[in-house]
């Protein structure tokens, strides 16, 4: 019942990123309103994030695994580095503050969506693009773009197989699309085999020199 379908956990995984990418770009976009002139120093976004996460993690008052909801110390210290980055206090703190509060309304949506799609309901993402290339394999979901070895796809498919629910389908193709065919899984899976068998073996020869 509580096991959340692979296609909408893709959407939800997605829809996770989509916000993390929309808040740091909020972060910069505040800080400019309030008067900061130079961009803001790389990973100030991710040290927030993370410090706001180990907070809420600490006091077991989670609310989304990637997203914090309130984490008044880690608000306190991304001030304290907004005023070394050029902003006045209060314009630090104001910042600080509005950012924390997105964050919470992005996570409180993020998690009813995982409530939804927890329940059955089923999430919408764009189509799966797969294009096959002589040694990877690209896949696009909307603007997400992850190229991987066929070794890696062939890994994928074999889980899928063994793993997925009768009703979850594998993604249907686009029409014409001549690259992508049963071959080219097949191939895939075989390369995979291939890889998992190099890798047990290399595994196994250090307990064979053993005895």
């Amino acid at each position: 019942k509580w096991c959340v379908r692979p296609a909408s956990a893709a959407a939800l995984e997605m829809a996770a990123h989509k916000e993390i990418s929309r808040l740091q770009q909020r972060l910069q976009m505040l800080c400019a309103e309030q008067g900061l002139k130079a961009k803001l120093r790389p990973l100030t976004f991710e040290r927030w994030r993370f410090s706001a996460k180990w907070e809420e993690d600490a006091q077991t008052q989670r609310a989304h695994p990637l997203i914090p909801s309130s984490a008044p110390a880690a608000e306190a210290a991304l001030a304290g580095e907004l005023q070394r980055q050029g902003l006045g206090s209060d314009s630090a703190a104001k910042v600080s503050r509005m950012i924390g509060e997105e964050a919470a309304t992005a996570a409180a949506k993020l998690v009813k969506a995982a409530h939804r799609a927890k329940s059955g309901q089923t999430l919408e993402r764009p189509p799966l693009q797969v294009a096959f290339h002589r040694h990877t394999v690209d896949l696009q979901c909307g603007k997400a773009f992850v190229k991987v070895s066929r070794a890696a796809y062939g890994k994928l498919c074999v889980l899928h197989r063994r793993y997925a629910p009768a009703a979850e389908t594998a993604p249907v193709l686009p029409e014409g699309d001549d690259e992508v065919s049963d071959e080219d899984n097949e191939e895939a899976e075989a390369a995979a085999a291939a890889a998992t068998d190099s890798h047990a073996d290399e595994a196994g020869a250090p307990r064979q020199q053993l005895h």
